[in-house]
């Protein structure tokens, strides 16, 4: 076994009073993949920032080389060679993909110290051909999909030649094809002597790709080992700290028979959209079942839930409960009856600066108070309830919500949208980047919403949630939706082939 290329020797970090790492003690390795897997809130993230300099330990020690090191910030981390591409995609939406990864990589400066933005445009443009994307360099951040987003980011980090390269829940926005090409790089940068650090909730992929495992639990090391000292039982109960008992509900447990479907209550026909992301678009939902759409990463999914709800100009006709839906934006989209939870948590779902009770209860405070008086027990109470409902892990329901982890944060996101129980529910990538249990929590919040007689719309880049997920299965192809079929006749293979280009 080659020495380590970075080792942690006893991490720990805490925020107030929660200890988010507990004497963690690991070693990553020049040309292997070291898979690391736990529970949302289990450390991963605190753990990669730790070692990419966005944050410093409480106590212990970086030896990078065998020399002790203390990371100043990320700009340092990356002039080692450690680069990180995080669950979120750190790109500033007004600006275009070529001035994003500029900011990562530093200015292309020319004479007299101007912006060469030519040479810019030519970087990103090399960047990106490390993994042979074809992306437009000059398109707003805002107008490509967070797939796309995730792609350039790898694709800058093996640009650049990372020596040690982090990778958090990188296929969770891809299509199976994204993600398998993304596979395929992946092992030939172990092969040229990469080390790669692989954080998924996909145990597959992580049994699939890595050399190595080890497993968080509660910010401590709980288990670490080669691949083939572990199958999914194993590292499940790892993960939770308990057995697996046969016929435990988890989020591959297939879903209950769904009562028949009632009235159709959300009825799109021939919905459009001027700038050309999809054209024609027709389907309906009906009253108590959940339709899975699926379709590659660009595909333009995502714009189309947008123009449901009043954020993107569409054309066409768009009935809820019979009645013209043609809402102004989001908060007038709800007092009709129609919520989305958004795909880009972190741009267009979480407010950054504000306390996790307050994410949660802001789009209805106006029930919270009577008479112009607002009520902050009331408030309280029922954020807790919400969170309680989805098991979130959190010190206080006052603290920053930027402090959860991501998986934590996506269970309060979509908390927010269900309590209003509006008559239809869009849920864009509902479960990315959250971990085994909490994936099976929504799933079963999601069917309990559909049994109430409401109607769900689930967009989703996981094959697997896809097919256990909906009533009727439809597939989104070049802005259309070019198949349908019910959970019952639906198979990977025809999805799968549905979704790819002629």
């Amino acid at each position: 076994m080659s020495p380590p290329l970075l080792e942690l020797r006893a991490i720990a970090k805490s925020y107030g009073g929660a200890r988010a790492l507990n004497g963690v003690s690991l070693a990553f390795r020049a040309g292997e993949i070291h898979a690391l897997v736990g529970e949302n809130g289990a450390g991963k993230s605190t753990l990669i920032r730790t070692c990419t300099g966005l944050q410093s330990a409480d106590t212990g020690e970086l030896i990078w080389n065998g020399t002790p090191l203390t990371l100043r910030d990320p700009q340092h981390a990356r002039a080692l060679g450690i680069r990180a591409v995080h669950q979120e995609a750190e790109f500033f939406p007004e600006l275009s993909l070529a001035e994003n990864l500029m900011h990562s990589e530093g200015a292309v400066v020319g004479r007299s110290f101007w912006i060469n933005w030519k040479g810019v445009d030519a970087a990103a443009r090399k960047d990106l051909s490390a993994l042979a994307l074809d992306l437009p360099v000059e398109a707003r951040a805002a107008n490509l999909g967070l797939g796309q987003r995730m792609m350039a980011e790898i694709a800058a980090c093996v640009a650049h030649q990372s020596k040690l390269l982090f990778l958090d829940e990188p296929t969770a926005s891809l299509s199976v094809r994204e993600s398998e090409e993304l596979f395929v790089h992946l092992e030939r940068l172990r092969a040229a002597g990469t080390a790669i650090v692989y954080v998924s909730h996909r145990l597959d992929e992580v049994l699939r790709l890595a050399d190595h495992i080890s497993v968080l639990r509660d910010g401590k090391v709980a288990s670490f080992g080669s691949r083939g000292d572990y199958d999914r039982n194993r590292i499940v109960r790892e993960m939770v700290g308990r057995e697996v008992r046969p016929g435990e509900k988890s989020s591959t447990t297939p879903p209950p028979t769904s009562a028949p479907a009632g009235a159709v209550v959300f009825d799109i026909a021939n919905v459009t959209d001027p700038r050309g992301r999809f054209s024609n678009v027709s389907l309906q939902l009906r009253a108590g079942e959940i339709v899975a759409l699926y379709g590659l990463v660009g595909a333009g999914r995502s714009e189309l839930a947008q123009a449901l709800i009043g954020l993107r100009p569409a054309t066409g006709d768009v009935r809820l409960s019979g009645r013209p839906f043609l809402p102004s934006g989001p908060a007038q989209s709800l007092s009709l009856g129609l919520a989305l939870v958004p795909e880009d948590r972190r741009t267009d779902g979480i407010f950054a600066t504000h306390s996790c009770r307050e994410n949660i209860t802001a789009p209805w405070l106006g029930v919270l108070g009577r008479a112009g008086f607002f009520s902050l027990g009331g408030e309280r109470t029922r954020a807790h309830a919400i969170a309680k409902k989805f098991s979130t892990r959190y010190r206080d329901i006052d603290q920053p919500i930027t402090t959860l982890s991501g998986g934590n944060q996506q269970k309060l996101l979509i908390g927010r949208w269900l309590e209003p129980e509006p008559a239809v529910l869009i849920v864009d990538e509902p479960t990315r980047g959250v971990d085994v249990g909490a994936k099976a929590e929504i799933h079963d919040q999601l069917r309990a919403l559909a049994a109430r007689g409401k109607a769900v719309l689930a967009i989703s880049s996981d094959l697997p949630e896809v097919l256990q997920l909906g009533d009727r299965v439809l597939v989104f192809r070049e802005g259309r939706v070019n198949a349908e079929s019910t959970r019952a006749t639906a198979t990977e293979t025809a999805v799968v082939q549905a979704a790819l280009p002629d």
